[in-house]
């Protein structure tokens, strides 16, 4: 796993003329479907891109570099985060008690959504929510989320799906590039999506160039300069923010 993980990278081109086998492209999706989900609302969607004329509108809603790497990916996947996701919240219920969670659960499973999701009313329920929450906070003195628009908490959750999904297209040998340099409303447009969802990232997914393939497989993957990081002593901290981990100190 370590391994797999220092040689994932943002790749900066795909070789275009290298598809991605649809079961290759079925497992990542797979991954993303799997990652951990808060409730098990997945307040997300992912609508691959494919073919030659999808690929072309998405390419003008991103911006500068990412528009040639929409064209050059033979994939593309734009991940949406649902800003309404208490619309789907009866079917949630369904499935955990289907899945044989207790009734208590499922009773209060709309509630403990509303939390995070919101209601169904956009931008009217988040402004509503959050004014009832800091109200809460303020007379109660308890413990309570911070209070944050449905879309920071959609887009938090989706992120957790994208990073499943970058790990798995690695292990494939698949080349990924997640983007945030796009226009959201041009995006939408260009995949059929309403106002409903945000666009927080756009994923490219391919082959880079000077890849090998052998037998459908990438053979021999080109090997990327790792992106500088910060070392983990200034990243990571124990009990404390500041506090040298691990213990002793970490010397990368």
């Amino acid at each position: 796993m370590d391994g797999l993980v220092n040689w994932r990278w943002a790749a900066r081109d795909f070789d275009p003329a290298l598809g991605v086998a649809d079961e290759d492209l079925e497992a990542v999706m797979e991954a993303a479907r799997r990652a951990p989900s808060s409730l098990n609302l997945e307040p997300w969607r992912a609508v691959v891109v494919r073919s030659d004329e999808g690929r072309e509108r998405l390419a003008t809603a991103m911006l500068a570099a990412n528009a040639d790497r929409v064209r050059h990916a033979p994939v593309s996947i734009v991940m949406l985060a649902d800003l309404e996701a208490m619309r789907d919240v009866d079917n949630v219920v369904r499935r955990e008690a289907e899945a044989g969670k207790p009734r208590e659960y499922t009773d209060g499973l709309p509630t403990k959504a509303a939390v995070f999701a919101g209601g169904a009313m956009g931008k009217a329920g988040d402004a509503m929510r959050l004014g009832a929450f800091a109200l809460a906070a303020t007379v109660s003195g308890v413990a309570l989320p911070t209070p944050q628009p449905a879309e920071a908490w959609a887009s938090k959750q989706l992120g957790i799906a994208t990073g499943f999904m970058l790990v798995a297209a690695a292990a494939r040998g698949l080349a990924a590039a997640p983007m945030e340099g796009l226009d959201a409303h041009r995006a939408r447009a260009a995949v059929g999506a309403s106002s409903r969802f945000a666009v927080p990232l756009v994923v490219a997914l391919g082959y880079a160039p000077g890849t090998e393939m052998g037998e459908g497989a990438a053979s021999a993957r080109p090997v990327p300069l790792g992106s500088p990081r910060r070392p983990l002593s200034e990243t990571v901290s124990l009990e404390t923010l500041g506090e040298a981990f691990p213990a002793g100190g970490a010397r990368r």
